[in-house]
Order: structure tokens, then sequence, then C-alpha cells
């Protein structure tokens, strides 16, 4: 271990790197912390360069440096997260100066847009600002039409998704702050218009046309629907196109690293141009000129894909290996990789939260170390049987490095996987070849059409093939774990690997205590659930659903089955609860009533209750009304006497105002879910809020 760490020095700077960059992350910024580390590495560096034996002590200067780059981290993630404006927390509203950073992207109802603020102002004030902003503007031919680089100026107002308070949601709003992006907005066709086109030069919007006019290519050759959508993201990174079936389906088959060009790509691309390039070997001039012409031909393809953060991190990545060849350095891949994650980092340290980045690290490393050592469990003397071999010890590799992330953040795993990478990997390859050459052909009359038909068709053989994989039964396990189950699973595989370098007792030891504390919050999990005794109802406008687990028994009050399981199957799956009953909404009284923890709830989702003459005030404890329902005094003088209302996310804000009138006049407990978040109760722990 000591002589990879000596081989490797970058990977003690990129860790400490990482710690201070998670320290900011997890504590703020705090200018004790930072002051305390700097000074303590001063003075170890002092204590360093001030003794004479200093080959006695290098322990010290060596700790002096991780502390000082662990400052670093510390910095660069305060640097970054100060320069993001927090005006859009506060919900500002005004006219915005804005500059697309991209084209725009059509969705189902609106034309999602990326751009830069660079002025806002109101009614008193006007002042230049500096952030991203993602908008949404009404879908119109004037929308669709926009390019990057265009000038807008937009009323709307601008704000952070808020946190919903439903069970094991993603925090969409820290996702887009560690992606630099400070808000959200949407313009009706009235509230924006174009002020000017892109003006000077642009590096970005010149690779942004460069890969529009690609994409043109394939649609000339009639290349459409989800072959284009697959050649497009694989070959050039547009995901613009893929549906989310598609989506899907690459995802439960274990191949969705296939739809985003990443490693992979880049690594087929770096092989074939070594491959293409090989003639220049044969001298030691030549062999220089071969790697500086791969290094350019990798970011000419970076250039053509958009300059995406995910290619060019890739493209950055091989750079290095070929930069080694050029220098003739025998330097170790693993150092030229971890020199390329702090690069990366420095540059922009909320990668370190991207989860691209962390899968393709973990997938490359696991690969890199783990792949050449199951390659030995088995020869063959035949070239097809050694192919599949190592095509199945790479797939076995990848899922050991990156399997723990996609269950830490997808709560799934593929059983198929290396059936799925058996068709995924080798056709993916083929069709970047196939691609290339059709943008090399497509002008050739016969010779182009054949490309575009051989390319269409290895498309339409991969989705396929990984279509049949989808139809099988159990593709997929559902598993929920945790941070700190995730940090045990690592420490398994690294046991592991580190089991195949040399056999131990204490690797043996730390790969049962991983294993066993593991397994171990698993069965406290299971244990603590069996008596889960809760109810929520759900914050959201797509749908109302109230969902009652009762000793694992579990039920739903929906009007739209598909988006309450979306809503809710994090929640079942972390709790292990079992698949729900399904009861519809009433539509034809407008009144749904149950029993839970002893109290009384009645979900009223129509008008048609007034229609209904009340001799007597029906009783209950809470009253759940959704936006069917208009707000009315009747409805608590004539027809109701809860003790609490509480107001489905659906209800509009002149209505909420309406029943939070009459709550005070009552003087009964209020609940709005779209402003206090999910409600929720959890056995006879009931504490609802009121307003008097």
């Amino acid at each position: 271990m000591g002589d990879f760490l000596t081989k490797n020095p970058f990977l003690r700077l990129v860790v400490a790197l990482s710690v201070g960059i998670v320290a900011f992350v997890c504590i703020g910024f705090r200018w004790w912390v930072l002051v305390s580390v700097v000074f303590i590495s001063v003075a170890l560096f002092a204590i360093y360069i001030t003794t004479k034996k200093r080959h006695r002590i290098g322990t010290i200067f060596g700790l002096s440096a991780v502390l000082s780059i662990a400052a670093l981290g510390y910095w660069l993630g305060y640097d970054f997260d100060s320069r993001i404006p927090r005006f859009a927390e506060n919900k500002k509203q005004g006219f915005f100066e804005v500059e697309l950073t991209r084209y725009p992207i059509e969705k189902q109802n609106s034309v999602l847009l990326y751009t830069n603020l660079l002025q806002y102002s109101d009614s008193t004030s006007c002042e230049n600002i500096k952030g991203k902003a993602i908008l949404y503007l009404q879908k119109d031919s004037n929308s669709l039409s926009l390019k990057s680089g265009d000038r807008l100026i937009i009323y709307t107002t601008l704000s952070l998704p808020e946190k919903t308070g439903n069970p094991d949601e993603f925090d969409f709003g820290r996702h887009l702050l560690r992606n630099g992006i400070c808000g959200t907005g949407y313009a009706s066709a009235d509230r924006w218009k174009r002020i000017s086109g892109a003006d000077g030069f642009s590096l970005m919007r010149l690779a942004q046309r460069c890969r529009l006019k690609l994409l043109d290519i394939s649609r000339k050759m009639n290349i459409d629907g989800n072959e284009f959508a697959i050649i497009s993201a694989l070959t050039l990174g547009y995901t613009d196109a893929i549906s989310p079936e598609l989506r899907d389906s690459f995802s439960v088959t274990g191949a969705s690293h296939i739809l985003s060009v990443s490693g992979l790509h880049v690594g087929i691309i770096y092989v074939m141009l070594g491959f293409m390039l090989g003639f220049l070997d044969k001298w030691k001039r030549t062999r220089k000129i071969k790697w500086i012409a791969v290094i350019l031909f990798l970011w000419f393809y970076a250039f053509v894909t958009g300059l995406s953060p995910s290619v060019s991190r890739s493209v950055f990545m091989f750079s290095l290996f070929a930069v080694a060849k050029i220098t003739d350095r025998q330097s170790s891949v693993y150092n030229n990789i971890f020199l390329s994650a702090f690069v990366l980092l420095i540059i922009n340290p909320m990668w370190l939260f991207n989860v691209g980045f962390q899968l393709s690290y973990s997938a490359l490393l696991a690969i890199l170390y783990f792949q050449p050592k199951i390659a030995k469990w088995l020869v063959f003397k035949n070239r097809i049987l050694t192919y599949c071999w190592e095509l199945t010890s790479v797939s076995i590799a990848a899922q050991l490095g990156a399997a723990p992330l996609c269950l830490y953040y997808f709560h799934q795993f593929p059983n198929y996987f290396l059936l799925s990478n058996f068709i995924g990997v080798p056709l993916s390859g083929i069709i970047i070849y196939l691609d290339v050459a059709l943008l090399i052909t497509n002008s050739i009359p016969m010779i182009g059409s054949i490309v575009s038909w051989l390319l269409v068709t290895t498309t339409k053989l991969m989705y396929g093939g990984l279509q049949i994989i989808e139809n099988l039964p159990f593709v997929t396990t559902n598993i929920w774990i945790d941070s700190v189950q995730l940090i045990l699973i690592y420490a398994s595989v690294f046991a592991i690997g580190l089991l195949m370098y040399k056999i131990k007792y204490k690797y043996f030891l730390l790969f049962f205590v991983s294993a066993i504390l593991f397994f171990g919050i698993n069965i406290f999990r299971a244990v603590s659930d069996t008596n889960i005794d809760e109810l929520v109802v759900f914050n959201s406008k797509r749908s109302v659903t109230v969902n009652m687990v009762n000793i694992r028994q579990n039920t739903v009050i929906t009007n739209n089955v598909e988006t309450s399981k979306t809503l809710a199957k994090d929640f079942w799956l972390h709790h292990g609860i079992a698949a729900p009953d399904y009861h519809i909404l009433d539509t034809i009284f407008g009144i749904d009533a149950f029993r839970f923890a002893d109290k009384n709830f009645v979900v009223i989702s129509s008008n048609k209750i007034y229609d209904r003459y009340a001799t007597t005030l029906l009783t209950t404890d809470y009253l759940i009304i959704t936006k069917g329902v208009s707000p009315s005094e009747n409805l608590l003088k004539y027809y109701f006497a809860p003790k609490c209302i509480v107001l489905t996310a659906d209800v509009g804000t002149k209505s909420k105002k309406v029943f939070e009138r009459l709550s005070k006049t009552k003087s009964i407990g209020y609940y709005s879910i779209a402003e206090q978040g999910a409600f929720r109760i959890r056995g006879k722990r009931i504490k609802p809020s009121a307003s008097n």
C-alpha cells in the first residue's frame, strides 16, 4: 500500500482536496476553520524546514502539504458558492436581461432555456448581476426560433425549487445550486422579448452550431425516432431527443452509460485513433506526432459534442494519458487519473458531487485494477471465447466500482447487466464507427444510403436486444442504502481488491466487518419499520395522493395512480413497504372517508357535495380539501365540523386565502401542504399546525 501511495502522489492530494470541499458543504464557511488549518499547516512546514535531519520527519512535510490542499478545497468550495446569487431564494420578481448559453430545448408544454443573467431592474432600481438561471417560455414559434447567444428581456420571478416535505424526496434546489444555477422562472409569450442576437465570437456557440449541423446530417438521411435519439446521444452527447420510456429501457437493463457520452465512448475513440495511427509508431519522432494528433482529435470530438462538461472531463483524462506517451514517462496510469480529478476539482469543486463524475472515476479505477485480475480466472484458446470472457471481466469490474453508487442514487441493480453489456458495448462501438463513416459519406450517392441503413439497423438491433432483456422476469433488484452503507460497500470492495493483491488476515477482517455492519443496518431498519404506522398526504400539484401505512398494510387514495407511484416509490422502498392497494377518489359524490390512528378523515374532491342537503354537520378530525372544491362559508356552516383543515397542493392561491380566513373564523386548525410541505402523521403522535 505504501508503495502504491509513493507511485501515485496525486491520490493523497485529490483525497485532501475532496475532504476540504466536503467539509465546506457539511459545515459551511467558518473563518476560524480555514485560519486554523492554514496555521497548523504553516507551523508544520516551519518545523520541517528548521530541522536539520529532514529525512527523519518527512511525514511532517507530507502532513503540512495535505492540510494545505484541504484548506484549498475548503476555500474553493466557498468561492464557488459565494459566486452564486442568492436573490432567487427570496423569489425576486422583475425584468431580467439574459443571454442564452444553449439552443432552446423543446418540452411538451414549454421551451427550456439555459441562460446567463446580465441585468435586473424593477420600478425602483437597476443593477448588473452575474449568475445562471433556467427559464421556461410559453411554447410558440418565437420561442422555438431562439438561438444560443440571443439576448432577451424577460419579466418573471426567479426562485429555487422549494422542498416539498415529501418523504425521501430529491432535493432539486440543492442540485441546481451545486451546478451553479441560482434559480428558475417562467414567462408567457407576452412577458419576454428578444433584444439582440449573438454578440462577438464564442467557441461554445460555434461548438453548439457544429453539433446541430451534424445532427441535421442524420435527419437528412431519414434517421428519426428512437434510432435518432440513441445515435445522437451515443455519438454526440445530444440527449434532448431521449424519451422517458427509452431512458427507462436502458436504465433497468444496466446500459444507461451507453446513452451518455463519457469515458466509455472517449475510450473507444482513443483506441480507434491509436489503431488508425499505428503506422507512426515505427519511429520515435513520429510516435510523438501520433499522440499529439490523438489529443487534437479528442478535443475536436469534444468540440463537435458541444464541449459538454462530461465529455470535456473524459477527454482531459485521456489527453493526460497521451501526454505521458509523448514525454515517454513511465508514469502510473492511476496517478494520471488522480491528476485529472485533482485539476478538474480545482476548476469546479462541485463536480465532486456530480453523479456522472463519481461514476466515471469509480468505474474506470475498478476496471483498471480488477479487470486484469478477473481475466486471469479463466483462460481460453479460442479467440471468440477469450473476447467474450474479457468483455465479461470488464463488465464485472465496472460494476464493482459503479454499482454501489447506482444503488445509492437510483436504488436499483440491473440483474442482467452482463447480457446488456454483451449487446450494448460491442454494438455501441460499431455505431460510433458507422456514424463517423456516415459523416464522411453522406453526400455520396448510394454509399451514404448504405452506411445510413447499416447504422439504423445496428441501432435497432441493439435497442431490440435491450428490450428483450427488459421484458425478462426479475430484470432489476430494488435496494435502498444510505450513505453509511455506501461507505461500507466500498470498504468491502476495497478489501476484496487487497485480497486479490495479497491474502492477509486483516483484509479478511475488513471485508467481514464491513459486510456484517452493512447487513446489520439492514436488519435494524427492517425491525424498526415492522410496525410503521404513518399517514402522508403528498405535496404535488399533479395529483392528490393520500398514503396510509399501517403495519405494512399500504393503502393509497388518489386521482392519478402513475403519479402516486412516482411520488411514493422511494418512501415505500426505504421502509420495505409492500405494493399498495389503490382507491380512486370518488368523483360521483366527491367525498371519501376513512379512519387512521383513531382519528377520522374526510377527503372532499368535488363541488357535488354542495348538491345535497345536509341535515346535520359531519364531525371529523381532519378535512382534506382538494382543488375541485370551491371555498364557501356553507362548507363549515352546514356540512362539516372539522378540527383541522388540510389543503392539498393543487388548491389555488385565492381559494387558500378564503379557507385560511374561514379556519380562523371557526378557530380550527389549518394546514396548507403547498406552503408547509407534505402533511404527515405518525401513529398517535399528532401535531397539526393551527392558526388562531
